[in-house]
């Protein structure tokens, strides 16, 4: 009678410490090795403008907004709160202008680069 509850309470120690085990590499994953920040935006469309919203407490400098993975506008800052830019200030690589009646907004991106002095910070929409 002894062995059995010997075995079964090695097989329940067992099981348990596989389970920690378990968890723990789990846990290993959980953890953030992003290169990146995130920066605290919102976005929002008119007919000629395009408005960033900077919900963080501090200025982005040398901003970098990119529209559909194409058109760019960079900026030495962008001040706290809402900021209106122009489409005509939106070109791509070709030097071509965004044009809004002909173009749909699809995505937005913005890069805050060396954030930190290290890592870029950055906003997908």
């Amino acid at each position: 009678m002894k062995k059995k509850i010997m075995n079964e309470d090695i097989c329940n120690m067992k099981i348990k410490a596989l389970m920690l085990v378990l968890c723990i590499i789990i846990l290993q994953g959980c953890g953030d090795t992003s290169t990146q920040y995130k920066l605290l935006a919102s976005i929002q469309s008119t007919n000629q403008h395009i408005i960033v919203e900077n919900g963080d407490v501090f200025v982005w400098e040398n901003a970098k907004i990119t529209i559909n993975d194409e058109y760019t506008y960079e900026t030495e800052y962008v001040p706290r709160g809402k900021t209106s830019v122009p489409y005509s200030l939106f070109t791509n690589a070709g030097g071509e202008v965004y044009q809004p009646g002909l173009l749909k907004v699809r995505n937005v991106e913005i890069i805050v680069p060396k954030f930190d002095g290290e890592k870029d910070a950055v906003f997908s929409w």
